[in-house]
């Protein structure tokens, strides 16, 4: 048999199915469909180059456009949602009083080092 396929000068392709491969049809949508190296970075921010022609890129914000170092940090967030809030002092910058306050004040005497009611 490797005599034959020798003598008649026959590939691997000849002795596997049909099926393995793709039709014309198929080889011709490959050969003009977008290949990776058509697709690069634009001109512009919003901007994509497919085969040397900027095209916008639709439905980004204004948030594409700006570096992550540019907005907190999960911690950061964290963070902040746990801060002391302007309206929760609003009650003691009018009055004066800590009884204003939602759990009241402490302080941290500092000959005892314990803390007491405001």
């Amino acid at each position: 048999m490797a005599a034959a396929k020798t003598a008649l000068g026959l590939k691997s392709a000849a002795y596997t199915d049909a099926a393995d491969y793709a039709t014309a049809a198929q080889g011709a949508l490959a050969d003009s469909a977008l290949q990776k190296a058509d697709i690069t970075t634009g001109s512009a921010n919003g901007n994509i180059s497919v085969k040397g022609t900027d095209v916008a890129v639709k439905g980004l914000g204004s948030a594409a456009f700006t570096a992550s170092t540019a907005y907190a940090t999960a911690d950061q967030g964290a963070l902040a949602d746990t801060a002391v809030q302007p309206d929760d002092l609003k009650a003691i910058a009018t009055t004066g009083s800590t009884d204003d306050l939602i759990q009241g004040a402490k302080i941290l005497v500092l000959d005892g080092g314990t803390s007491a009611d405001l």
